[in-house]
């Protein structure tokens, strides 16, 4: 049996992280009334920005699983969130259009990672009788996340 105070360690990651995804995924709502009528960016583009993270998730979603296998869930894990961290520094210092959709394929890569690594790893590091727990602190931290961004 492990103690409270490893699986307090195991919520407060899978907290951190999911609001982590979850501000990624809903930013993009934040910032599109600022773009909506910029003389540089039409309404469509504005579009294809959104969808743009979408993309990435699809893409990751086709070999996160396989490389899970290949190197480790931890590696994978340090893996997407230097991933992220590139995404986010690449969106900060965006200059155009393009910069920025890049900058959302590329965070939308690292969600979907994060999306398949995270409940992969929270199941194989908790007890039985707290995966369930665990899965749904991930989920309700992931959608929090977005939400809160959201409403900003």
């Amino acid at each position: 049996m492990k103690s409270d105070n490893y699986k307090a360690q195991i919520i407060t990651l899978t907290i951190i992280t999911g609001v982590i995804c979850g501000y990624i995924l809903g930013v993009i709502a934040m910032i599109m009334p600022n773009l909506v009528g910029h003389k540089y960016m039409l309404k469509e583009q504005i579009s294809l920005l959104a969808g743009a993270l979408l993309l990435g998730c699809f893409i990751s979603s086709i070999y996160t699983g396989s490389l899970c296998d290949a190197i480790g869930r931890k590696k994978v894990i340090f893996i997407t969130m230097l991933i992220y961290v590139i995404g986010i520094c690449y969106f900060i210092i965006a200059k155009n259009y393009y910069h920025l959709y890049a900058a959302r394929f590329i965070q939308g890569l690292a969600y979907g990672m994060c999306e398949i690594v995270m409940p992969l790893y929270l199941v194989e590091v908790s007890e039985t009788r707290w995966r369930g727990q665990i899965i749904t602190a991930f989920k309700m931290a992931n959608t929090g996340g977005a939400l809160v961004v959201s409403l900003v």
